[in-house]
């Protein structure tokens, strides 16, 4: 019976001791970061599972980004057509054929942690899918011809007729791309412990990604004038890219 009573004591208290360290590891973790991919912000919340029993840990992000072309958006640069029309003997025709839009992506994976000179440093891999969408727009105002006089010479100018309100439109085309999308990561980074709560990243990531158009859809402000806007189609694309990111994780 005493050996009964001692064994009992002896597992009681292993369990209690193996029951604190176990309490003391935080097993998981959920951060922000914030990035740049393609020149354009973008910033996510990430998920971590961490195992005592593995060099592996999960990691679950859910990324929102934008894309834009800022050359091309809010150009001025247009061909001009002589219409033979009283009511508007001339148009101008944008070539702006940028546009912006916005991304939806989850990113799931593994990651393992090695040091190098006293670095914390990490790699990961993750698989990837997600929406984009993607929009593009065309204009046409009212254009005329301005004459100018410099140095005694006479010059003309093409542009808005319409002096008051230049940026009035005969008509606009916006296009509409909604695109599904898969792709892999391949992460590079360090982690620097702040306290034993949080925690912050850098990573530097290298992505290949499949983007397949689901719609398009074409809007215009009118008919007139429409045959002289141009509809872009859209199609499949595979693309690559690098992105660098920081983050700032609690563990719990």
């Amino acid at each position: 019976m005493k050996k009964i009573i001692v064994f009992a004591l002896v597992f009681t208290i292993s369990q209690l001791g193996y029951s604190q360290v176990d309490e003391n590891y935080k097993k998981n973790s959920i951060g922000l970061d914030l990035g740049l991919q393609g020149g354009n912000p973008n910033f996510g919340i990430t998920y971590r599972k961490f195992s005592q029993d593995s060099k592996y840990n999960l990691r679950a992000n859910f990324n929102l980004g934008e894309t834009e072309n800022y050359w091309y958006y809010g150009s001025n640069d247009y061909k001009f057509f002589n219409t033979n029309d009283t009511t508007f003997p001339m148009i101008g025709i944008s070539r702006n054929g940028g546009g912006f839009g916005n991304y939806q992506k989850l990113e799931i994976g593994v990651e393992k942690s090695f040091s190098v000179w006293k670095l914390n440093l990490i790699w990961g891999i993750d698989a990837t899918v997600g929406h984009r969408r993607y929009e593009t727009y065309q204009n046409i105002i009212e254009a005329g011809i301005d004459t100018l006089e410099e140095n005694g010479f006479t010059y003309f100018d093409y542009g808005a007729a319409n002096n008051e309100n230049p940026w009035e439109n005969l008509n606009e085309l916006n296009t509409v791309f909604d695109y599904v999308t898969g792709g892999v990561n391949l992460r590079l980074g360090f982690k620097l412990n702040i306290s034993q709560q949080f925690y912050f990243t850098s990573f530097l990531t290298f992505a290949s990604e499949l983007q397949l158009i689901l719609k398009e859809n074409y809007y215009y402000k009118s008919e007139l004038y429409k045959e002289h806007l141009v509809e872009r189609r859209g199609g499949d694309t595979f693309n690559f890219y690098s992105a660098l990111n920081v983050g700032i994780h609690y563990r719990f």
